[in-house]
């Protein structure tokens, strides 16, 4: 796929993601309607500065415009499998630190983490419900 197809895909998926027109983009970016109509009909490729701005405004990173969906998504499932990685070491340490607290202790820190998991959990309830409103 050519990069122009490639871009245009991302561009016309990212819009219906967050429910937005060409208008609507135009508006909000400063980019004229018929220069965004060029390159979702893959008559032409944004520049840099362009794409730049896309990125601002959907709040995503600028590869996900240009690289294919796929790509991207092997990229961050790499990424991803890296952080694993590097949380599975940390959380054995912590267990091993854990192990040599005597009982009593180790109990206030399970009824800490447990408060914490419940914060956590409000924190990405909320902000999930304000991706789906935005």
């Amino acid at each position: 796929m050519d990069r122009y197809k490639t871009f245009s895909d991302n561009l016309q998926y990212l819009m219906n993601k967050k429910s937005i027109s060409r208008n609507q983009l135009s508006d909000a970016t400063n980019i004229p309607y018929t220069t965004l109509t060029s390159w979702i009909k893959c008559k032409s490729y944004p520049r840099p500065e362009n794409l730049e701005q896309l990125a601002k405004f959907f709040k995503r990173p600028a590869y996900e415009l240009t690289e294919p969906r796929q790509a991207s998504l092997q990229a961050k499932t790499v990424n991803t499998a890296q952080q694993i990685a590097g949380k599975s070491v940390a959380f054995w340490e912590l267990m091993n630190t854990v192990d040599q607290l005597n009982s009593e202790d180790q109990e206030k820190l399970g009824q800490i983490a447990h408060k914490m998991l419940d914060v956590e959990s409000s924190i990405k309830s909320a902000v999930l419900d304000d991706n789906v409103n935005n």
